[in-house]
């Protein structure tokens, strides 16, 4: 009677906990802003790949910074080269696959639009005709495609519409998984030791072998003067050559 009692208790608990657990794994990371540079506050670097806007890639001499911003001390200020530009400012960003965005800036100026391309869906931009001379917030959103793991985010302007501003730019969702680090992951690959010579002798002989020290080794291993090299036998100690003594002769006279 108390093991089937213990029973039903257990697969009750078991029957309130799964949800809980499986609806704790379902949950999404928080939405965070993955706009590279979004206030335009980095400053200029020299650095090609940056262009003349940090984390934006703008035509050439079209883009610049401006002290009259939304918020902070600085936002995008773009001037189209001619009649024949519309002064596009993008960047590409990681994005999670089937996942949904919600993108959006502070703009002023004439036709000014705000969108997004490589999606996966045809996502229509957010624009304004005129802002008259203020700040207006222009916001639309996307779903990624299942395939889908970056986005273009593109501000731009009108063919002979003039220039216009923009500043906060917010990419609101949730961001990429973290890259996952490899070179600490178990591996039954063979260990391998690598021997490096380092140029210094340092043998000891052995019997019956001779042993040659060289004087570029360490002072402490050179009993040689500089340059030279000594051979001694791995049998006994070197013992000096035996010297031979000469009389001198006497002429007669």
């Amino acid at each position: 009677m108390l093991r089937r009692f213990a029973a039903v208790a257990a697969s009750t608990a078991i029957g309130l906990l799964g949800p809980v657990v499986a609806s704790a794994h379902a949950d999404a990371p928080p939405a965070v802003n993955l706009a590279t540079n979004p206030g335009f506050e980095i400053p200029t670097l020299p650095l090609a790949d940056w262009g003349s806007i940090p984390g934006w890639n703008c035509g050439a001499g079209e883009a610049t910074v401006t002290t009259a911003a939304h918020s902070g001390g600085s936002a995008l200020a773009v001037t189209p080269a001619g009649d024949s530009s519309t002064g596009e400012c993008g960047q590409t960003l990681s994005v999670r696959p089937a996942t949904t965005y919600t993108l959006s800036a502070w703009v002023r100026g004439s036709y000014v639009f705000l969108g997004a391309t490589g999606t996966g869906h045809d996502v229509p931009p957010a624009w304004t005709a005129s802002t008259g001379g203020s700040w207006h917030l222009l916001t639309t959103s996307f779903t990624t495609g299942a395939d889908v793991t970056s986005v273009h985010l593109y501000l731009h302007g009108w063919y002979g519409q003039g220039g216009f501003a923009a500043d906060d730019v917010t990419l609101d969702g949730p961001p990429v998984d973290p890259a996952r680090a490899t070179w600490n992951v178990p591996t039954d690959d063979k260990v391998v030791f690598f021997t490096i010579d380092d140029g210094w002798t340092r043998t000891r002989p052995r019997p019956g072998s001779s042993r040659t020290t060289d004087c570029r080794s360490p002072p402490s291993r050179c009993r040689c003067r500089p340059g030279r090299t000594r051979t001694t036998s791995g049998r006994s100690p070197p013992s000096p050559a035996p010297r031979s003594r000469t009389t001198p002769s006497r002429t007669a006279t």
